[in-house]
């Protein structure tokens, strides 16, 4: 009886210990990973410079004649000397500094809304809306290297439409934002994609 109930504490302090390490494991591989991308976001930091007209020697000449896709980070002014990225929905954010070509430097933003959709929860939880919000803003595609504007104007990033459902978490209203990513890429295909 003795030995089976230190089999018993053996074995759970065992399957314990294994249980750590796998969770220590994981926990390595997913904070490196995280690393990794800030990491590449601060590697990218540089290109930051090139709205305020600076020159990012290190990145890749731009020449709109050269066939393929060009790579552009989009930055975004949110206040004094602060940028950030903007990078969902955008399939031409390049994956190093040497490989940036361009940068779409977005100026002056502004969010609209666009519309409220209203709606009545199940089961008489009350009601919920969905804000939809425009983002609008001006734009300049800047060559990194040369900082070189190469096309200037005005985006405008319209949200998704309400749907006749909406899934709501926790009961709780929510906004809708446009992307200025899907927005940006009609205005910009012909220097993006050279044929």
């Amino acid at each position: 009886m003795q030995n089976k109930r230190i089999l018993m504490i053996g074995g759970g302090i065992f399957g314990l210990a294994a249980l750590c390490c796998v969770g220590v494991i994981i926990f390595g591989y997913v904070y490196n990973e995280g690393d990794e991308l800030r990491s590449e976001t601060r590697n990218l930091a540089a290109l930051k410079v090139a709205c305020d007209g600076e020159v990012v020697g290190e990145t890749a000449a731009f020449n709109p004649n050269t066939p393929g896709t060009h790579s552009a980070a989009i930055v975004q002014h949110v206040g004094g000397s602060e940028y950030i990225f903007v990078s969902t929905a955008w399939p031409y954010h390049p994956a190093s500094l040497e490989e940036a070509e361009l940068v779409v430097c977005l100026e002056n933003t502004e969010e609209v809304v666009t519309e409220t959709c209203e709606y009545t929860l199940e089961e008489g939880a009350g009601e919920a809306t969905i804000t939809r919000i425009s983002l609008v803003a001006d734009y300049r595609l800047v060559a990194a290297q040369t900082a070189e504007i190469v096309a200037e104007g005005t985006v405008k990033a319209l949200p998704r439409e309400c749907m006749a459902q909406e899934t709501f978490a926790d009961n709780a209203s929510f906004n809708l934002r446009g992307d200025f990513g899907e927005a940006l890429e009609p205005l910009l295909v012909e220097f993006l994609e050279t044929p």
